[in-house]
């Protein structure tokens, strides 16, 4: 079987050419910097030959996306429309045409909101709140493949993804283990929140699934690790992958917030504090699948890259 991989040298996207390639399956890699054996291409917002690029596959996994931006400015609501929403039309549309079996979109949990209250994990059935011009994209591509497939047949299935941990990880998950890494008193002892994140690993796995089975054609799902952490307890599990005796103290979360206020990082602290959960049952029970690393694992997996990364910048 040939997949065919948008955004392959990314993060998530290089992980599941290598993870789905030792599983059996052919992988054509379609990306914007050049590479042994891929399809290059400039820009998705670009009218792309997509029916050479798409010809004789049989599943296409679309990971590729403008991802998160600080600007609101109309050149980046463009952005977001021209490559989030009218690349995955004309992606959709061609793959449609070819008789594709099957696309895989990777959406996100936040098409749902920025956070969750209590005990109210965000679900397959919940309805849409975004907030950002990127999760509100996400909900406009969302509706143009549930449109092309309605008018073209096309089989898709809907991944709503959380944060995504794993080797070569950046952002802010990469500058939390460096924090944690600092070994100093951390003062998160009054968060009490719930954040659902994944592990590459499994999402690569669930990818894997979704291919795989006949129960997941025109599903839209939500999924995670199997449960959510506090931000104390990431910290804890980081901690313990890096052999490291953490100090956490009870720090009010007005000071925190104040901190974040004063240092114009708002939204950094606001996500520290703040959970974002979503409920996986549903998903998991669908289609029968259940994580194979639970979140130390990936955790440990994710220190032990962090690790060998810095004693090569030391050489």
């Amino acid at each position: 079987m040939l997949v065919a991989i948008t955004g392959s040298n990314g993060f998530i996207g290089d992980y599941l050419c290598k993870y789905l390639t030792n599983f059996g399956y052919k992988i054509r890699r379609i990306q914007r910097e050049k590479g042994k054996n891929v399809f290059l291409i400039n820009n998705l917002e670009n009218n792309n030959d997509w029916k050479s690029i798409l010809s004789g596959v049989d599943v296409v996994i679309h990971c590729a996306s403008k991802v998160h931006s600080f600007q609101n400015s109309k050149e980046a609501i463009n952005n977001y429309e021209s490559i989030n929403v009218l690349a995955t039309e004309r992606i959709a549309k061609e793959a449609a045409k070819l008789n594709i079996k099957k696309l895989i979109f990777l959406s996100t949990v936040k098409v749902y909101g920025e956070k969750t209250l209590p005990n109210h994990p965000f679900n397959n059935k919940t309805k849409f709140s975004p907030k950002d011009l990127y999760s509100k994209s996400k909900c406009r591509a969302e509706d143009v493949l549930r449109d092309v497939s309605k008018k073209y047949g096309l089989k898709i299935v809907i991944i709503r993804i959380p944060l995504v941990y794993g080797p070569l990880v950046g952002a802010n998950f990469l500058n939390f283990i460096k924090l944690v890494n600092l070994n100093i008193p951390l003062p998160f002892g009054k968060i009490q929140n719930k954040r659902s994140i994944i592990f590459v690993g499994n999402l690569a796995d669930f990818i894997r699934k979704c291919i795989a089975s006949k129960k997941a054609l025109n599903k839209t799902f939500v999924v995670s690790d199997y449960n959510p952490v506090s931000t104390k307890d990431l910290a804890r599990l980081i901690a313990k992958g890096l052999n490291k005796n953490i100090v956490i103290f009870k720090l009010p979360l007005r000071i925190l917030k104040l901190f974040g206020l004063i240092t114009n990082n708002k939204q950094k602290i606001n996500r520290l504090i703040e959970s974002l959960e979503v409920d996986p049952r549903e998903t998991f029970n669908c289609i029968n699948w259940v994580p194979p690393y639970s979140t130390q694992q990936g955790v440990n997996i994710t220190v032990n890259w962090f690790k060998r990364e810095k004693v090569k910048k030391k050489k």
